[in-house]
């Protein structure tokens, strides 16, 4: 669905002239509450003019809603004060905010417009952050580790590169089932952090909605960090008697 809608948009933008006016015309207006909704990926919000380009092209095909990307891999297309600014935007001065440039452009034209925020996807195996206040650098702890180098990890600290290295070497060799680097929901530093993101998002930008997009493991083969585990033994343990205890 998503990348249908993607290369829906990507037409749309690229050639918005050949929206033909008949077609436009043609569109019956939107029954009272229905959402004629554009998924927008966050490649689409890296200038004023693209965006320009994505609003007028999304409301002559008769779209009455964006739902645009603003944490796509731990990075934020908005003013955050927890995560760094999306490297994507570095050519563009420090004053443009995309988020508050396709409120202001949507809803001059009468289009709602969703925050689309990617939940426990971190980082891109082939792109790892270097912005060490990314937390893919700054918590490695809250990183999802994967089963078959949990026994390796769970003695190493998590601020030894080593740790980070093992996670991704694991992923890339099994990329075909993971999008990348995950944080693990069990661990409660990293629910908070993604609260206050949402939280953010709310108080200071008068979007019509959210979505949360990779709410969810990698895969079944994670999450067994040394902190699922802890909170895994805490569940577990109760329910042992004392030879199954031992035994463990």
């Amino acid at each position: 669905m998503i990348a249908i809608c993607a290369l829906i948009l990507a037409n749309l933008v690229g050639a918005p002239a050949e929206v033909s006016k008949a077609t436009a015309t043609a569109q019956s207006p939107p029954a009272p509450n229905e959402v004629r909704a554009l998924w927008v990926v966050r490649n689409t919000l890296t200038s004023p003019e693209r965006i320009h380009r994505m609003v007028e092209s999304a409301r002559a095909a008769g779209f009455n809603t964006l739902i645009v990307q603003v944490r796509g891999r731990g990075d934020a297309y908005y003013k955050s004060r927890w995560e760094p600014r999306a490297i994507e935007l570095k050519e563009q001065p420090p004053n443009f905010d995309p988020l508050a440039t396709t409120l202001a452009e949507a809803h001059e034209r009468g289009m709602k417009v969703h925050a689309w925020l990617n939940t426990s996807l971190l980082a891109n195996l082939d792109a790892l952050p270097s912005d060490p206040k990314h937390v893919y650098n700054q918590h490695p702890e809250w990183l999802a580790v994967p089963r078959p180098v949990a026994a390796e990890l769970y003695g190493l600290s998590p601020n030894d590169p080593q740790y980070r290295e093992r996670i991704v070497v694991w992923s890339k060799a099994n990329r075909a089932d993971l999008e990348g680097v995950y944080t693990g929901p069990a661990n409660a530093k990293v629910r908070e952090h993604i609260y206050r993101i949402w939280m953010v998002v709310i108080d200071h930008y008068p979007v019509d909605g959210l979505h949360f997009d990779y709410v969810r493991l990698a895969s079944p083969d994670f999450d067994y960090s040394r902190t699922s585990l802890h909170g895994f033994w805490k569940w577990l343990e109760p329910q042992l008697d004392k030879s199954e205890r031992q035994r463990l």
